[in-house]
């Protein structure tokens, strides 16, 4: 069987990137979630593995993603082929913060959406 997921270093980025945490609700996280899918077999495209493309989050957030697709796009936890780059694409927690994801594996947030504690 093809490996088609990250490498083991862009991997731990993204895993420890909210401490282990769920990125979406922050309880604690399971599996890496690619906002721009695979697709399935999986794709030799590097782009789609890139820590911008890539969320670690919890069971329950992924198969809301999942099975709520349409409202997946518009909060960007889901990015569609072709048309945008993940990178640009801002996601949106369960607390209704914005922010985007660096390709160094870093979170930047909207301020007008945190609370000052969050800062």
């Amino acid at each position: 069987m093809k490996n088609t997921g990250p490498s083991l270093k862009v991997r731990q980025l993204v895993i420890d990137r909210f401490r282990q945490s769920c990125l979406r609700c922050g309880r604690y996280g399971q599996v890496i979630h690619h906002r721009r899918p695979r697709k399935r077999g999986g794709t030799k495209r590097p782009e789609i593995n890139y820590p911008e493309n890539l969320v670690w989050i919890c069971n329950d957030c992924h198969d809301e993603i999942e099975t709520n697709r349409d409202k997946s796009y518009r909060t960007g936890w889901l990015v569609k082929e072709g048309i945008e780059d993940p990178a640009e694409i801002p996601l949106v927690d369960t607390a209704a913060r914005h922010f985007w994801l660096t390709e160094d594996g870093g979170v930047i947030y909207d301020d007008t959406t945190v609370p000052k504690f969050y800062i």
